[in-house]
């Protein structure tokens, strides 16, 4: 069976002692189909700058691919 990778989001995932448990997560949707690893992680480190927090702790590529259904 073959897919296509047809939508992607990424989840940050920002550390500071102003959130509660200290991590505060955030989605964003919609992202480019050919984004880059470094260009996504680029972004993050940029809003948790903006947020004036204590840094981005984790990213999540999350990627949904539609399969083709042979007969």
């Amino acid at each position: 069976m073959k897919s296509a990778l047809v939508e992607q989001s990424v989840k940050f995932t920002f550390t500071g002692s102003q959130y509660k448990n200290n991590t505060k997560e955030r989605t964003l949707k919609n992202l480019k189909l050919d984004a880059a690893p470094d260009a996504i992680a680029q972004v993050g480190k940029a809003m948790s700058e903006l947020q004036k927090d204590d840094g981005l702790g984790a990213a999540v590529l999350i990627q949904h691919h539609a399969i083709e259904l042979g007969e």
